[in-house]
């Protein structure tokens, strides 16, 4: 199985613990925890990644089997749909439909992981907190990737 691109919509709960762990693969961020992917550096490691280069870009952090990290969140981008899914690297194959996932019943990284074992998962998406006591569902800032343009 090919590596694969999670582009996305993403972040998680600023009341997660930071204790998911996974069997074999690995997860490739671009963005450090609590950050925004902006759409610029988001678009441009979509295109080498699609393209076959990888990492796609400058890898902030790189989590692998064994190790502890959130099980992040990701969801649909209605406005930029053709950009939004899980694709197959070096080729952009849409493998999966991100349309069913919203910011208030998002795919879950663990899911992921467990759909396409073994693999690296770039994680072309924000890893913004959102603080549940302020709201009701996982939140992106406008200039977040796959928000503006």
């Amino acid at each position: 199985m090919s590596n694969v691109i999670v582009s996305a919509h993403g972040g998680r709960w600023s009341d997660q613990l930071k204790e998911f762990k996974f069997g074999k693969g690995s997860v490739d961020f671009f963005v450090q925890d609590g950050e925004v992917l902006s759409n610029q550096e988001g678009y441009k490691i979509l295109e080498n990644l699609v393209a076959g280069k990888e990492p796609g870009g400058n890898v902030a952090e790189e989590i692998s089997s064994g190790e502890a990290t959130y099980d992040y969140s990701c969801w649909y981008a209605e406005e930029f749909k053709k950009h939004c899914g899980i694709f197959e690297v070096g080729t952009g194959k849409l493998l999966q439909s991100l349309s069913t996932y919203s910011e208030d019943a998002p795919l879950l990284l663990s899911k992921i992981l467990k759909d396409y074992p073994g693999v690296t998962v770039y994680w072309v998406c924000c890893r913004e907190v959102t603080l549940r006591s302020e709201n009701t569902c996982l939140v992106n800032s406008p200039e977040s990737f796959l928000c503006s343009v």
